[in-house]
């Protein structure tokens, strides 16, 4: 809806509309993400709203719409002239670090999602690094095999050979 605004005309009836349409899409995903994390729960368990990183992308977004629409009205009080009470300066600005605390909670998890990939792979690097140690002594156990089979062979042939005539 961004790329359909008119940035010169910051008040004009197109403007507004998508404005609306905004609020609407952003109440609506609001909305999606308190059914999912009520739901999936929050990340204590496999499968969990917070573990999907389709989820985090989801909540950031939302978070900073919400942020955004903060700002809006607050700019817009402001603009007015208004004296905005104390206790809504204190409520926006508990809402903002409630917002903050949100996306810290998403990076979190998303560096915990991070950290188990990481984790997985170093698992992976270690069982090839085994597979190759044990191949490596398969191949040298056949090394052995066949260097115990020569010698036992010239063995075999000089022996044979003493009582030629």
């Amino acid at each position: 809806m961004l790329a359909a605004e008119d940035p010169i005309h910051a008040s004009s009836a197109r403007n507004s509309i998508l404005n609306y349409f905004d609020y609407i899409f952003t109440s609506i995903f609001a909305v999606e993400i308190l059914i999912k994390i009520v739901a999936y729960g929050v990340v204590f368990h496999k499968g969990a709203f917070c573990r999907s990183l389709f989820n985090l992308l989801d909540l950031l977004v939302v978070v900073v719409s919400l942020v955004s629409f903060g700002i809006q009205i607050y700019s817009t009080y402001v603009k007015q002239g208004a004296k905005i009470p104390a206790a809504l300066t204190a409520l926006a600005l508990a809402a903002a670090l409630a917002a903050l605390a949100l996306s810290a909670l998403a990076l979190s998890a998303l560096a915990l999602s991070a950290l188990a990939l990481s984790a997985a792979l170093t698992a992976l690097a270690l069982s090839a690094l085994a597979l190759a140690a044990a191949l490596t002594a398969l191949a040298l156990s056949a090394a052995l095999t066949v260097l115990v089979l020569s010698v036992l062979t010239e063995l075999i042939l000089k022996l044979a050979c003493t009582h030629c005539p």
